[in-house]
Protein backbone atom coordinates (compact mmCIF):
# COMPACT_ATOMS: atom_id res chain seq x y z
CA UNK A 1 0.00 0.00 0.00
CA UNK A 2 1.41 3.38 -1.02
CA UNK A 3 2.57 6.00 1.45
CA UNK A 4 -0.24 8.37 0.55
CA UNK A 5 -2.92 5.69 1.03
CA UNK A 6 -1.47 4.80 4.43
CA UNK A 7 -1.43 8.48 5.41
CA UNK A 8 -5.11 8.76 4.44
CA UNK A 9 -6.01 5.61 6.37
CA UNK A 10 -4.30 7.06 9.44
CA UNK A 11 -7.08 9.66 9.59
CA UNK A 12 -9.44 6.81 10.50
CA UNK A 13 -7.08 5.72 13.28
CA UNK A 14 -7.14 9.31 14.50
CA UNK A 15 -10.95 9.33 14.44
CA UNK A 16 -11.09 6.11 16.47
CA UNK A 17 -8.59 7.33 19.07
CA UNK A 18 -10.36 10.63 19.59
CA UNK A 19 -13.78 8.95 19.49
CA UNK A 20 -15.11 11.16 16.75
CA UNK A 21 -18.84 11.54 16.87
CA UNK A 22 -19.76 9.57 13.77
CA UNK A 23 -21.86 6.51 12.98
CA UNK A 24 -18.81 4.52 11.83
CA UNK A 25 -16.75 5.21 14.98
CA UNK A 26 -19.74 4.37 17.18
CA UNK A 27 -20.18 1.07 15.30
CA UNK A 28 -16.47 0.28 15.73
CA UNK A 29 -16.62 0.76 19.49
CA UNK A 30 -19.76 -1.37 19.80
CA UNK A 31 -18.78 -4.25 17.52
CA UNK A 32 -14.97 -4.22 17.41
CA UNK A 33 -13.70 -2.48 20.55
CA UNK A 34 -16.35 -3.41 23.09
CA UNK A 35 -13.94 -4.94 25.63
CA UNK A 36 -10.54 -4.19 24.13
CA UNK A 37 -8.37 -1.15 23.44
CA UNK A 38 -7.68 -0.23 19.82
CA UNK A 39 -3.94 -0.87 20.23
CA UNK A 40 -4.65 -4.46 21.31
CA UNK A 41 -7.63 -5.36 19.12
CA UNK A 42 -7.10 -8.70 17.32
CA UNK A 43 -7.42 -9.05 13.56
CA UNK A 44 -10.31 -11.48 13.17
CA UNK A 45 -11.23 -13.41 10.04
CA UNK A 46 -14.48 -11.56 9.32
CA UNK A 47 -12.91 -8.10 9.59
CA UNK A 48 -13.53 -5.73 6.72
CA UNK A 49 -10.65 -4.75 4.45
CA UNK A 50 -10.36 -1.23 5.87
CA UNK A 51 -10.47 -2.44 9.49
CA UNK A 52 -7.69 -4.95 8.83
CA UNK A 53 -5.57 -2.24 7.21
CA UNK A 54 -6.11 0.09 10.16
CA UNK A 55 -5.01 -2.60 12.59
CA UNK A 56 -1.97 -3.38 10.43
CA UNK A 57 -1.00 0.30 10.60
CA UNK A 58 -0.83 0.37 14.40
CA UNK A 59 2.81 -0.53 14.81
CA UNK A 60 3.86 2.20 12.40
CA UNK A 61 1.69 5.06 13.70
CA UNK A 62 1.46 4.33 17.43
CA UNK A 63 4.69 6.17 18.40
CA UNK A 64 3.38 9.37 16.79
CA UNK A 65 0.01 9.70 18.54
CA UNK A 66 0.21 11.67 21.78
CA UNK A 67 -2.74 12.26 24.09
CA UNK A 68 -2.78 15.77 25.52
CA UNK A 69 -4.23 15.57 29.02
CA UNK A 70 -7.08 17.83 30.01
CA UNK A 71 -9.37 16.23 32.57
CA UNK A 72 -7.76 12.81 31.99
CA UNK A 73 -11.13 11.05 31.83
CA UNK A 74 -10.84 9.48 28.35
CA UNK A 75 -7.15 8.57 28.00
CA UNK A 76 -6.20 5.01 28.84
CA UNK A 77 -3.29 5.25 31.27
CA UNK A 78 -1.76 1.90 30.33
CA UNK A 79 -2.06 1.75 26.54
CA UNK A 80 -2.22 5.35 25.32
CA UNK A 81 0.86 7.52 24.97
CA UNK A 82 0.33 10.51 27.26
CA UNK A 83 3.97 11.31 28.04
CA UNK A 84 6.70 11.72 25.44
CA UNK A 85 8.60 8.72 26.77
CA UNK A 86 5.90 6.45 25.41
CA UNK A 87 2.96 4.47 26.72
CA UNK A 88 3.35 2.97 30.18
CA UNK A 89 2.87 -0.47 28.61
CA UNK A 90 6.11 0.08 26.66
CA UNK A 91 8.07 1.34 29.69
CA UNK A 92 7.25 -0.89 32.64
CA UNK A 93 5.92 -4.43 33.22
CA UNK A 94 2.21 -4.67 33.92
CA UNK A 95 2.84 -6.03 37.44
CA UNK A 96 4.48 -2.69 38.37
CA UNK A 97 1.38 -0.87 37.16
CA UNK A 98 -1.02 -3.26 38.87
CA UNK A 99 0.96 -3.11 42.12
CA UNK A 100 0.03 0.57 42.43
CA UNK A 101 -3.66 -0.31 42.31
CA UNK A 102 -4.30 0.22 38.60
CA UNK A 103 -5.58 -2.05 35.85
CA UNK A 104 -5.69 -2.01 32.05
CA UNK A 105 -8.88 0.07 32.10
CA UNK A 106 -7.51 2.80 34.36
CA UNK A 107 -7.66 6.33 33.03
CA UNK A 108 -4.99 8.99 33.37
CA UNK A 109 -7.24 10.79 35.84
CA UNK A 110 -7.07 7.75 38.17
CA UNK A 111 -3.27 7.57 37.93
CA UNK A 112 -2.61 11.28 38.46
CA UNK A 113 -4.95 11.58 41.42
CA UNK A 114 -3.36 8.57 43.13
CA UNK A 115 0.37 9.16 42.53
CA UNK A 116 0.24 12.96 42.85
CA UNK A 117 3.34 14.81 41.67
CA UNK A 118 5.87 11.97 41.96
CA UNK A 119 6.21 8.82 39.92
CA UNK A 120 6.17 5.57 41.93
CA UNK A 121 9.67 4.59 43.01
CA UNK A 122 9.46 1.15 41.40
CA UNK A 123 8.71 2.82 38.06
CA UNK A 124 11.66 5.20 38.23
CA UNK A 125 14.00 2.38 39.22
CA UNK A 126 12.82 0.34 36.26
CA UNK A 127 12.89 3.34 33.90
CA UNK A 128 15.11 6.19 35.23
CA UNK A 129 13.88 8.54 32.50
CA UNK A 130 10.61 8.93 34.44
CA UNK A 131 12.49 11.34 36.72
CA UNK A 132 12.83 13.74 33.78
CA UNK A 133 9.12 13.73 32.98
CA UNK A 134 6.63 16.02 34.70
CA UNK A 135 3.32 14.40 35.61
CA UNK A 136 0.52 16.26 33.80
CA UNK A 137 -1.78 18.50 35.79
CA UNK A 138 -5.47 17.70 35.47
CA UNK A 139 -7.61 20.50 34.07
CA UNK A 140 -11.25 19.77 34.79
CA UNK A 141 -12.58 22.34 32.32
CA UNK A 142 -10.55 21.02 29.37
CA UNK A 143 -11.20 17.81 27.46
CA UNK A 144 -8.42 15.39 26.52
CA UNK A 145 -7.32 15.53 22.90
CA UNK A 146 -5.17 13.50 20.55
CA UNK A 147 -2.23 15.15 18.78
CA UNK A 148 0.40 14.06 16.29
CA UNK A 149 4.18 14.03 16.79
CA UNK A 150 6.56 14.67 13.91
CA UNK A 151 9.92 12.93 13.47
CA UNK A 152 11.49 15.42 15.91
CA UNK A 153 8.89 14.53 18.55
CA UNK A 154 7.30 17.95 18.25
CA UNK A 155 3.54 18.21 18.75
CA UNK A 156 1.74 19.07 15.51
CA UNK A 157 -1.92 19.41 14.54
CA UNK A 158 -3.10 16.20 12.94
CA UNK A 159 -3.03 16.58 9.16
CA UNK A 160 -2.51 14.08 6.34
CA UNK A 161 0.49 16.12 5.22
CA UNK A 162 2.16 15.68 8.62
CA UNK A 163 1.51 11.92 8.56
CA UNK A 164 2.85 11.60 5.02
CA UNK A 165 6.06 13.39 5.99
CA UNK A 166 6.57 10.92 8.86
CA UNK A 167 6.04 7.96 6.55
CA UNK A 168 8.37 9.48 3.98
CA UNK A 169 11.12 10.06 6.54
CA UNK A 170 14.06 12.46 6.38
CA UNK A 171 15.32 12.58 2.82
CA UNK A 172 17.73 14.86 1.01
CA UNK A 173 16.31 17.44 -1.38
CA UNK A 174 17.02 16.41 -4.98
CA UNK A 175 19.10 18.80 -7.06
CA UNK A 176 16.26 19.42 -9.54
CA UNK A 177 13.71 20.43 -6.87
CA UNK A 178 13.79 24.17 -7.68
CA UNK A 179 13.39 23.43 -11.40
CA UNK A 180 10.14 21.63 -10.72
CA UNK A 181 8.53 23.11 -7.62
CA UNK A 182 9.27 26.84 -7.73
CA UNK A 183 7.17 29.85 -6.77
CA UNK A 184 4.20 30.46 -9.09
CA UNK A 185 4.73 27.13 -10.88
CA UNK A 186 1.97 25.79 -13.14
CA UNK A 187 0.81 22.57 -11.43
CA UNK A 188 0.16 20.65 -14.66
CA UNK A 189 3.57 21.58 -16.10
CA UNK A 190 5.45 20.76 -12.90
CA UNK A 191 3.63 17.47 -12.55
CA UNK A 192 4.54 16.41 -16.09
CA UNK A 193 8.14 17.54 -15.53
CA UNK A 194 8.25 15.52 -12.31
CA UNK A 195 6.97 12.41 -14.14
CA UNK A 196 9.53 12.93 -16.89
CA UNK A 197 12.42 13.15 -14.41
CA UNK A 198 11.27 9.93 -12.74
CA UNK A 199 10.75 8.30 -16.16
CA UNK A 200 7.10 7.64 -15.35
CA UNK A 201 5.46 9.24 -18.40
CA UNK A 202 3.00 6.93 -20.19
CA UNK A 203 5.34 6.26 -23.10
CA UNK A 204 5.08 3.32 -25.50
CA UNK A 205 8.04 1.58 -23.90
CA UNK A 206 6.27 1.57 -20.53
CA UNK A 207 2.83 0.73 -21.95
CA UNK A 208 4.27 -2.18 -23.92
CA UNK A 209 4.54 -4.08 -20.63
CA UNK A 210 0.78 -4.45 -20.33
CA UNK A 211 -0.54 -3.91 -23.90
CA UNK A 212 -0.88 -6.77 -26.37
CA UNK A 213 1.57 -6.37 -29.26
CA UNK A 214 3.16 -3.50 -27.35
CA UNK A 215 6.54 -4.18 -28.92
CA UNK A 216 5.16 -3.19 -32.32
CA UNK A 217 4.32 0.36 -31.22
CA UNK A 218 6.33 3.09 -32.95
CA UNK A 219 6.99 6.75 -32.26
CA UNK A 220 4.18 8.80 -33.91
CA UNK A 221 6.71 11.50 -34.85
CA UNK A 222 9.43 9.53 -36.61
CA UNK A 223 8.10 5.93 -36.79
CA UNK A 224 11.64 4.65 -36.27
CA UNK A 225 11.39 3.13 -32.78
CA UNK A 226 9.10 2.79 -29.80
CA UNK A 227 8.99 6.07 -27.98
CA UNK A 228 10.54 6.34 -24.53
CA UNK A 229 11.25 9.41 -22.45
CA UNK A 230 14.78 9.71 -23.83
CA UNK A 231 13.61 9.04 -27.39
CA UNK A 232 10.86 11.65 -27.30
CA UNK A 233 13.04 14.41 -25.87
CA UNK A 234 16.52 13.65 -27.17
CA UNK A 235 16.75 10.90 -29.79
CA UNK A 236 13.80 11.37 -32.14
CA UNK A 237 14.80 13.13 -35.40
CA UNK A 238 11.56 15.10 -35.48
CA UNK A 239 11.83 16.33 -31.87
CA UNK A 240 15.52 17.19 -32.43
CA UNK A 241 14.49 19.36 -35.38
CA UNK A 242 11.87 21.09 -33.20
CA UNK A 243 14.40 21.70 -30.42
CA UNK A 244 16.87 23.12 -32.96
CA UNK A 245 14.28 25.62 -34.20
CA UNK A 246 13.45 26.63 -30.61
CA UNK A 247 17.12 27.11 -29.73
CA UNK A 248 17.65 29.20 -32.85
CA UNK A 249 14.57 31.29 -32.10
CA UNK A 250 15.64 32.06 -28.50
CA UNK A 251 19.33 32.35 -29.27
CA UNK A 252 20.37 29.37 -27.17
CA UNK A 253 23.59 27.58 -28.07
CA UNK A 254 24.63 24.16 -26.82
CA UNK A 255 28.29 24.66 -27.73
CA UNK A 256 30.49 23.24 -25.02
CA UNK A 257 27.61 21.38 -23.34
Amino acid sequence: MGLWNRALLTTHVYDVLRRKKSLWVSWIYIHRLHNVHFWNAPIISNSSWIWRKLLELREQVRPFFLSYIGDGKTVNAWEDKWILLGSLSSLIPYRFFHREGFNKSSKVEDVVRRIGSNWPQSWTIRCPNFSNVTIPTLQNDILDRVSWLNLNQQVRPFMVKEVWEVFLGNQETVFWYDLCWFKNYVPKHSFCFWLAILDKLPTQVRMAKWLPNGDSLRCPLCSQASDSRDHLFFQCDYSNAVWSLIRTDIGCSLDGV
